[in-house]
C-alpha cells in the first residue's frame, strides 16, 4: 500500500532508530534505501531492514533529490513516504498510516506534510515546528513528505542534479 523511500549519506548512527520507528507500520509496505555514496556502514545496516538498497555513485551532482528521484522510480506503490536517514516517524503519523485514512481524501489531495520535532545532539528539542500552514496548499516542503507517486512522476520527478 505504501512505499517508503529513505535517502542518506553516512547515516549509520541514525538509521537503526529510523528503521525501528518504521517497524510499527502494519499496512503493506516496502522500504527502499537510496544511499548517496556513503563511506560508513549505512548500506550494510539498511540491507538488514529494507526490501531494496540502491547505492548511487559519487558525483558532483549528487544531492538529496537524486536519491528521491531513483527511489520514486523503484517504488511499486501509489503512495510514497519520503524520509531522510536521520529522521524517525512518530506514533501519530504511524497511526495515520495504519488507519489508511489517507485513502479517504479523494483525488483532490496529492500529499501530506506535517510537524517536525528536531532533537539535537546536545539534547535540545524543538517541538512541533510547523513547516507550512496546516490544511493549506503549500509551495514547498522539507525532507519528510508523503506524495502520490503519479503526481511526482507527472511533475517530472525530483530533479536528480
Amino acid at each position: 500500500m505504501i512505499s517508503i523511500v529513505v535517502i542518506g549519506r553516512n547515516e549509520s548512527s541514525n538509521l537503526k532508530k529510523l528503521y525501528e520507528s518504521l517497524s510499527s507500520i502494519n499496512i503493506k509496505n516496502e522500504i527502499i534505501y537510496v544511499d548517496s555514496a556513503s563511506k560508513d556502514n549505512s548500506v550494510e545496516i539498511s540491507r538488514q531492514y529494507c526490501n531494496k538498497v540502491i547505492v548511487l555513485e559519487d558525483s558532483k551532482n549528487l544531492c538529496a533529490a537524486a536519491g528521491r528521484n531513483v527511489g520514486t522510480i523503484y517504488a511499486k506503490y501509489s503512495w510514497i513516504v519520503y524520509l531522510d536517514g536521520d529522521m524517525e516517524l512518530d506514533n501519530e503519523f504511524t497511526e495515520f498510516l495504519n488507519s489508511q485514512k489517507f485513502l479517504n481524501y479523494g483525488e483532490n489531495i496529492k500529499g501530506f506534510i506535517g510537524y517536525y520535532n528536531y532533537i539535537y545532539d546536545d539534547g535540545r528539542n524543538d517541538e512541533n515546528r510547523l513547516l507550512q500552514a496546516k490544511n493549506k496548499i503549500v509551495d514547498h516542503f522539507g525532507g519528510a513528505v508523503m506524495l502520490k507517486k503519479d503526481i511526482v512522476l507527472n511533475a517530472g520527478n525530483w530533479n536528480p542534479s
